[in-house]
């Protein structure tokens, strides 16, 4: 059986006391780099951050993994199920032997840091103000919703979480990584690279963070079912005997996850949740996000008060969304919310025609999904590189804006 040969990491601290993380992953005679950069001098100690990466691409490869480092002891116990729920997931894969050392027990100074991974959204935000009094420090990563080309927005959306965490009197740990467009896009679709991104961003982190919080995207009855949101299963299997990943906020829907947060003066001021991001970090309020949102904030009594909506909620827009299966139950939460209240007719009438909708394929939303892959892909940031991120920004804004019409 060929193999994927993974190299042990190397790193350089530079300017400013960030440091540079880089290592090799060879598959026949080429070898990927995927690099990392963060905004402290990190101790780089046990290398299990690579594992994440290249687990689910060598399954899906039929190849066994070579590591040239140890691995630690807990994470190596947790792989066959790991490898089990991949499986379980994608039949194709096929389970496949990984060779690496045994676990040395890196002198590692005692980890004191608790984090949580934000990005300004729902989630993220509800875990962030759910732990705010044990959360010491927010981990922004760079490089997946934002590909590390679009400068401008990056700039934008570090400003926004800095002003959040200082409003908390929380630190901000900023992660940059071409993981996503150099390796994993290459060997994995879009949805099948969240759990091994983030998992090997905070298994990087280890050495400084005894617990990070991973924010659940789905509610728990969701989780297992057929759509594939295994996510609350995965990620604490990623823990290894210095880190502890927590899946949270799988125990509430959407909507009360908003009615939570809803009445915070951060989230009034920094939500984030269009993934267009054709506005900065302003929400364009007409992509089907924006609405199912500002809906769900207008259920809860507090739309009027958020300001990062760029448009008004438009009702009719609403009753013509053709949702996906994920959607339709977001939405379906939402309306029976709105159904207990009772107090918004207008709303339930909108949400029971956009419920009504045939749901299936949308040729529009398939059109943007695949402007977005290759967005994080490497041609993407070749054209950037050759045209000024403005016009570049304008371009793609122009593209999104006929496609929804």
């Amino acid at each position: 059986m060929k193999s994927v040969i993974v190299n042990d990491p190397k790193k350089i601290t530079i300017e400013n006391n960030y440091s540079f993380i880089s290592a090799g992953i060879g598959i026949d005679k080429k070898n990927h780099i995927v690099n990392y950069r963060v905004n402290e001098d990190l101790a780089l100690g046990n290398p299990d951050f690579l594992l994440p990466v290249v687990l689910e691409p060598a399954m899906s490869m039929k190849r066994g993994i070579v590591c040239n480092f140890a691995i630690s002891e807990k994470l190596a116990k947790a792989i066959p199920d790991i490898q089990g729920i991949y499986r379980r997931l994608d039949p194709r894969l096929k389970i496949v032997p990984v060779d690496h050392g045994k676990d040395p027990l890196h002198s590692l100074t005692q980890a004191r840091e608790i984090g949580c991974l934000f990005s300004g959204g729902v989630d993220s935000f509800y875990t962030l103000l759910k732990h705010k009094h044990e959360i010491t420090k927010v981990i922004l990563v760079h490089g997946f919703d934002i590909p590390l080309s679009d400068r401008i927005l990056r700039k934008q959306t570090a400003n926004m979480v800095h002003k959040v965490a200082s409003g908390l009197n929380k630190g901000v740990v900023e992660v940059e990584t071409d993981m996503r467009r150099n390796f994993l896009n290459r060997y994995l679709g879009i949805a099948d690279t969240i759990s091994p991104f983030f998992a090997s961003v905070a298994l990087l982190l280890s050495s400084q963070f005894k617990k990070i919080y991973f924010p659940a995207c789905f509610h728990k009855p969701l989780s297992c079912s057929a759509i594939g949101h295994y996510r609350a299963y995965l990620d604490p299997l990623w823990s290894n005997g210095h880190l502890q990943i927590i899946h949270d906020g799988d125990d509430v829907n959407r909507i009360e996850k908003i009615a939570f947060i809803a009445k915070n003066n951060l989230v009034r001021e920094h939500l984030h949740v269009c993934w267009m991001n054709n506005n900065g970090v302003d929400n364009c309020g007409y992509c089907g996000k924006c609405l199912r949102t500002m809906a769900a904030l207008r259920v809860v009594g507090q739309l009027e008060y958020v300001n990062t909506f760029k448009r008004p909620l438009k009702l009719a827009r609403l009753s013509k969304l053709v949702l996906s299966k994920t959607e339709r139950i977001f939405a379906g939460d939402t309306l029976r919310y709105a159904q207990q209240l009772g107090r918004d007719p207008e709303i339930i009438a909108a949400l029971n025609r956009c419920l009504s909708n045939k749901h299936g394929f949308n040729i529009k939303m398939w059109l943007i999904s695949i402007l977005e892959k290759l967005r994080q892909s490497y041609y993407w940031s070749r054209f950037y590189n050759i045209f000024p991120e403005k016009f570049a920004r304008c371009i793609r804004a122009k593209v999104y804006a006929i496609i929804l019409k």
